[in-house]
């Protein structure tokens, strides 16, 4: 659980990227400047701990992700593209909240998504890489997706036209 929230980390950090005049500050280097302080959904609204951001570390905006929820079942059966298959299945519901918080004036917007993942079980005989931690990852990326489109759009291309008739 630990590597996929390091790896939701870091697609947030990508995301915001995108930003004007912006500069990211990971989770991790957060850590490394706060050696004693802990970061939670209780302590990271507080006034000193904002305050000691903006102070020490000159950050602005405070993005905190926050897994709320988190279930995994074992089914008799598995979706397939011909409807229902008798392998076992594995189902992963995740509730994920996202807050943007504005640490001067404290103000914060989020929103709470939640999202399941339905995959027929399959034993991994070559060792191609963890297909819990994939499937883990594929349920917890269109609300990050979704999130990081609303607070920092991606870039639009723009087509132009040339009129080259020479008239």
């Amino acid at each position: 659980m630990e590597k996929v929230m390091g790896r939701l980390t870091d697609a947030t950090a990508t995301g915001l990227e995108n930003l004007s005049d912006t500069r990211v500050v990971t989770q991790d280097e957060i850590r490394w400047h706060f050696k004693q302080t802990t970061f939670d959904s209780a302590s990271v609204l507080q006034e000193d701990t904002r305050a000691l951001l903006r102070r020490e570390m000159g950050i602005d905006l405070l993005v905190f992700v926050s897994l709320r929820g988190f279930e995994a079942h074992m089914t008799q059966t598995s979706p397939s593209p011909y409807g229902i298959s008798p392998s076992p299945g594995v189902k992963l519901s995740v509730e994920l909240e996202l807050t943007l918080i504005e640490l001067e004036s404290g103000e914060t917007w989020g929103q709470t998504r939640q999202r399941s993942n339905w995959q027929p079980a399959q034993l991994d005989l070559f060792g191609g890489g963890d297909r819990t931690e994939r499937q883990l990852l594929a349920t917890l990326a269109p609300p990050l997706r979704q999130f990081l489109a609303r607070v920092a759009p991606p870039p639009t291309t723009e087509s132009r036209h040339f009129d080259l008739s020479g008239d």
